[in-house]
């Protein structure tokens, strides 16, 4: 969704991340430094929140799994109004 809402096509994202050698080669886990660079890429200093959720997003595909953010540390760094009470 950022991807489009940063006036960028999905199309180009899949050939960004693509790994020829696999069986998946689109696949997200395959590629996680190729998702990151582009998501860093979406970056705009006019849109603080847009920021703010790529930041969030690059945390949970951290490569090492003991470095992800959870659902708790995730609700804890974004604004409240984003999710009700019973949400998380």
């Amino acid at each position: 969704m950022l991807t489009v809402r940063q006036g960028r096509s999905l199309a180009d994202f899949q050939a960004w991340r693509k790994v020829s050698d696999r069986d998946n080669p689109y696949a997200y886990n395959k590629n996680l430094s190729a998702v990151q660079k582009w998501l860093r890429e979406l970056y705009d200093t006019r849109q603080g929140l847009t920021n703010l959720l790529i930041d969030v997003i690059i945390r949970m595909l951290e490569t090492d799994l003991s470095e992800r953010l959870d659902a708790k540390a995730l609700r804890a760094r974004l604004p409240e109004p984003l999710f009700c009470g019973s949400c998380l």
